[in-house]
């Protein structure tokens, strides 16, 4: 009978703080989503229902961009939701009289971490599965909405590259861009620099796939490469320019690796690896050469020449290995690994500082949790600049050290309550 009813004891313990930490997970995970990503959201949407695509449209680009805030959203909850459950408990004397009653703080941290872990998992896949489909469903979208709306295409005060054209945009004003500048090769292969007062995007009707620009104001600079020093100056007041918008829309075709699945990084990370490795065999081949140029000259007893070649070759020699794509590829691929288990590890650094909250805990979890997020966060960019930078580190130690940091403190401020 005693044995029924600590386990009835233990069950109704498990389901009460579960119920507190997602209660406070659920709140904290809305704060994230509404303090730092509805603002684009919303922009989204004003910027969208301002070019004349329709609510239904916008709602479902809006519904494919969720997945990446809700990956974001889940770390930082979780880190929140701890502190302001433990310090609930804490601040409220519960934890106090379970101690009282034999009942160890591990029965209280053990279930917890079955829900980080859980939540952990549910970050990871909204990141890794439907963020690039998302991604993926986004891009499609916006392409039908740009073949029926080509004022998608452009935007003011804005440099954009197409493959051929440059254009550098001006403010808008009433629909109409001011102060504008193309720059292209024309069809003959002289270059151009193409200045409009004033541009209007004009529809297309006997072209589908084409952005129309009505320019007025045109002045044109032409140079042709094989004669440099002679040039042409134009000048119109009116010009009708068309750009493909396959050329627009040649970049939303091929998202970067953020956008990617972990395997498909992870591809990519295979593919450059091999291009790398066949660019190594062709360097070794030139730098063996070069020491055997130094070896000559040491043989000759001409050191000084000898220092002169050597000294830039052991720079090479230490850089050339270095690829800066393989590098970031690598920093992509544990960056999706680290930021979902940081959902976990949150929860060994938030459960002993939740536990020192005397008076309104889970007002002071909240503050400590809104600190904790923003230094996690900056170790996390801070961490990646340094990785894309220092081509000789470690990807994976680089950006799981964040979470690595947490876990430290975390421990080792349980190791000092554990001594009072």
């Amino acid at each position: 009978m005693a044995r029924k009813t600590g386990n009835r004891g233990s069950g109704i313990l498990i389901r009460y703080v579960s119920r507190e930490y997602l209660f406070s997970f659920f709140i904290s995970f809305l704060f994230f989503v509404a303090i730092f990503f509805v603002n684009q959201i919303l922009y989204l949407a004003r910027d969208r229902l301002s070019q004349n695509v329709g609510f239904f449209d916008t709602l479902r680009l809006i519904v494919y961009a969720l997945p990446a805030i809700i990956a974001l959203s889940f770390p930082f909850g979780s880190l929140l939701g701890i502190l302001m459950t433990v310090g609930k408990l804490s601040s409220d004397r519960e934890i106090l009289a379970l101690q009282a009653s034999g009942i160890a703080l591990g029965r209280l941290f053990v279930p917890l971490l079955i829900l980080g872990l859980g939540l952990s998992s549910i970050s990871f896949v909204m990141n890794d599965y439907f963020l690039p489909l998302g991604t993926l469903r986004y891009t499609t979208l916006y392409q039908e909405l740009l073949f029926a709306n080509s004022e998608l295409a452009l935007a003011p005060n804005s440099i954009q590259r197409y493959e051929r054209t440059t254009l550098v945009t001006g403010p808008v004003r009433d629909g109409v861009f001011l102060n504008t500048m193309l720059l292209d090769t024309s069809e003959d292969g002289k270059s151009r620099v193409i200045t409009a007062r004033e541009v209007r995007i004009v529809r297309n009707a006997r072209q589908d796939g084409v952005i129309s620009l009505e320019l007025t104001g045109v002045t044109i600079h032409e140079t042709d490469p094989a004669r440099p020093r002679d040039f042409n100056v134009l000048t119109s007041d009116l010009m009708i320019y068309s750009i493909l918008l396959r050329e627009v829309t040649a970049g939303l075709r091929n998202p970067g690796p953020r956008e990617m699945s972990s395997l498909d990084v992870w591809d990519l990370i295979q593919a450059r690896q091999l291009l790398v490795a066949q660019r190594w065999e062709k360097a070794d081949r030139t730098i063996v050469q070069k020491l055997m140029e130094v070896q000559h000259h040491y043989n000759l007893g001409d050191y000084t020449r000898a220092e002169a070649l050597l000294q830039p070759l052991r720079q090479e020699m230490s850089e050339y290995r270095a690829d800066r794509t393989l590098q970031l590829y690598r920093i992509e691929f544990w960056k999706k690994i680290a930021i979902p288990m940081a959902t976990f590890t949150f929860l060994i650094l938030g459960f002993p500082i939740g536990l020192t909250a005397k008076h309104n805990g889970r007002a002071v979890g909240f503050g400590f949790g809104v600190l904790f997020s923003v230094v996690y966060w900056a170790m996390l960019l801070g961490a990646e600049t340094l990785g894309s930078r220092n081509l000789q580190l470690s990807p994976a130690i680089i950006m799981f050290s964040p979470n690595i940091l947490m876990v430290l403190v975390g421990s080792g401020i349980a190791m000092v309550r554990s001594k009072r």
